[in-house]
């Protein structure tokens, strides 16, 4: 069960979520929608994700995949949803792995893909306006903009290992794998 409450302790709405996992909410700046991703207790089962309305109905949802290894950023008002995922091309008995990045809109709609074998677009913030800030696999970092426009923002010291964003979206710091910290602010 997902659980939504005023800050009395009010409930103002509840929805059933699937007992064979975890259901994850993630805070957004809009206090209109609320986001959730659901991963079940089977390792290599396959989840799903969702935004949902102030009633806790869903707006739309979709597929977070296993075998893609997908990984799931909302946008902080909730409008947009950027995809990381692995997708695995075979050709003559060998396989190779390449990393891309996808922009869902407000209904769900796939606004555009991003990744080849030459540029492994990995995503790390979604902005508000629907621009993405992914890194590449040459320590690069790029802001795509809506309209799929892919232009370079900084070099970094190192690949990103972890990295964690302001919830409005504004702020974005890297841990890259050297041990080094890269701060960015990001204007909306």
């Amino acid at each position: 069960m997902i659980l939504r409450c005023d800050i009395a302790g009010r409930k103002l709405w509840q929805t059933d979520a699937d007992p064979a996992g975890r259901s994850y909410i993630q805070l957004l700046e809009a206090t209109d929608r609320s986001f959730v991703r659901f991963e079940p207790n089977r390792r290599a089962g396959d989840g799903t994700f969702a935004v949902l309305d102030s009633r806790g109905s869903s707006i739309w949802q979709g597929k977070i995949s296993a075998t893609e290894k997908t990984r799931v950023l909302p946008s902080p008002n909730g409008q947009y949803v950027s995809l990381g995922h692995v997708t695995t091309i075979k050709h003559k008995g060998k396989s190779m792995s390449e990393k891309h990045a996808v922009l869902l809109g407000p209904s769900g709609e796939r606004l555009w893909e991003k990744g080849s074998l030459f540029f492994q677009a990995d995503p790390l913030l979604v902005t508000s306006g629907g621009e993405v800030l992914l890194s590449d696999e040459k320590n690069s970092l790029f802001i795509l903009r809506r309209n799929g426009d892919l232009q370079p923002l900084a070099k970094l010291p190192a690949p990103v290992r972890n990295y964690v964003s302001a919830r409005d979206g504004s702020k974005l710091l890297l841990h890259c794998s050297d041990g080094s910290l890269c701060m960015f602010t990001v204007s909306r």
